[in-house]
């Protein structure tokens, strides 16, 4: 018999490269589709974490009748109150409220990461706020949270020339005057707990971001207390403003602008997902505020008292 007639054909050099771009073509198809179902998923994980803390400032505000308030003797803010509420009964425990929230009696609760203080979006995963503890010598960081408590808009947003409506009489937030004996009740929003801002997405602090790009400190950038103080168990409280996007550097003082959202991390609402960032509002929902929102209807948003007549289609 012919030898030949047993020989099995094969694939060409040509036939294989084919298949090889064919692959490569249907990978690149579905990289984006992939990565904006994981994005889709991780936006979702972080409504859920605002969710979570709005409704243990809540569960605090039923047994206290006020929200979390800024304690001085011993110093203890918010993060720390609100441990039992958020199913962190044991490191509530293990964190002692009889002492400064820079004791080193609280490292090791102080450097816990918790999911819920987390945005799965934000680069780098859990961080320390190296700074929360300089002295004595070597100190020690905290972890840090991507969510911050509101205490309203910034008033010099108004002196500055960057708003287009009328500085309203108060712009206090929610969280604003929240200092010892200063308890904040829900019954002092009179704007409706469902159109105030009590919660913000800060994401990526303590690292300084601007408009998705890090800035390295240094030349014009200066070290912002709200980046500084980012960890939750700080003060971990702003009063928001804008930014200018156009601007090179962003400092504690400068830059400021119209930009509402996610145009940079020092003092303001700030996320890294594309298009908008999260909020939780006094009642306790949570919501998706989109980039292109006006400076104005953020502000009202963001006061308690401010008297403002927001429509449902302006954010």
């Amino acid at each position: 018999m012919n030898r030949n007639h047993f020989r099995r054909g094969g694939f060409t050099l040509i036939e294989l490269l084919v298949v090889i771009a064919i692959i490569a073509v249907l990978i690149a198809l579905l990289l984006p589709a992939v990565q904006a179902a994981r994005e889709a998923a991780r936006r979702i994980q972080c409504a859920n974490n605002v969710k979570q803390l709005g409704l243990a400032l809540h569960n605090f505000h039923t047994v206290n009748d006020a929200l979390p308030t800024s304690e001085t003797k011993p110093t203890r803010y918010w993060g720390a109150q609100i441990l039992p509420y958020i199913e962190q009964a044991n490191l509530f425990q293990s964190y002692n409220m009889q002492v400064a929230h820079t004791s080193r009696d609280n490292s090791t609760a102080a450097q816990t990461h918790m999911n819920a203080m987390l945005c799965p979006s934000t680069p780098d995963g859990p961080r320390l706020n190296p700074r929360f503890v300089t002295s004595p010598a070597p100190g020690w960081g905290a972890s840090v949270a991507d969510y911050a408590a509101s205490t309203g808009i910034f008033s010099s947003m108004w002196t500055a020339g960057f708003m287009q409506s009328s500085q309203p009489v108060s712009a206090d937030g929610v969280f604003q005057g929240s200092v010892l004996d200063g308890l904040r009740n829900l019954r002092e929003v009179t704007d409706g707990t469902s159109n105030t801002i009590m919660l913000v997405e800060c994401a990526g602090r303590p690292q300084i971001w601007r408009s998705g790009r890090t800035m390295v400190p240094g030349s014009g950038v200066a070290a912002a207390s709200s980046v500084l103080v980012s960890a939750w168990a700080e003060g971990n409280v702003f009063s928001v403003r804008g930014f200018d996007p156009g601007t090179n550097w962003i400092s504690s003082t400068k830059n400021m602008g119209r930009c509402p959202i996610n145009c940079g991390n020092m003092y303001g609402v700030y996320g890294f997902h594309p298009g908008g960032a999260t909020v939780g509002m006094a009642d306790g929902s949570v919501k998706f505020l989109k980039e292109t929102i006006a400076m104005e209807v953020l502000a009202s948003l963001l006061t308690r008292q401010g008297g403002e007549i927001i429509s449902a289609d302006s954010y």
